[in-house]
């Protein structure tokens, strides 16, 4: 007898709850460079992918970290495989990734006609 596979479902689940503290994460980011801006007058002309590249690695991480301590141990006691969570929070973390990239360049995009 196989076992049906949920990874799919894990994905889905991870996804939108990480892209929940994703948008919270990326609209401080944008709060701190909207604030960076003003204070230098303009004289300092980082965009706001430099600007947030360094952050974004680091929560990508920490969001990696808290990931397992929390996702993981909820999925095994509700009797879904480690393979499962492992195959949906390598989709769930490349999904994010993306968004968080287009979200970012679209940002920065935006912010260049201000600029002129």
């Amino acid at each position: 007898m196989s076992q049906r596979s949920f990874f799919s479902k894990i994905a889905i689940d991870m996804f939108t709850l990480q892209m929940k503290w994703t948008l919270w994460f990326l609209f401080f980011v944008a709060l701190a460079h909207i604030i960076f801006i003003f204070i230098n007058s303009g004289n300092s002309m980082m965009d706001f992918m430099a600007f947030s590249h360094g952050s974004a690695k680091i929560y990508m991480l920490v969001i990696g970290l808290l990931s397992v301590y929390a996702f993981l141990t909820y999925y095994v006691h509700h009797g879904l495989t480690r393979k499962d969570y492992f195959i949906g929070s390598a989709i769930s973390a490349a999904g994010i990734a993306l968004v968080m990239t287009f979200a970012v360049t679209l940002l920065t995009g935006l912010e260049y006609p201000f600029w002129e």
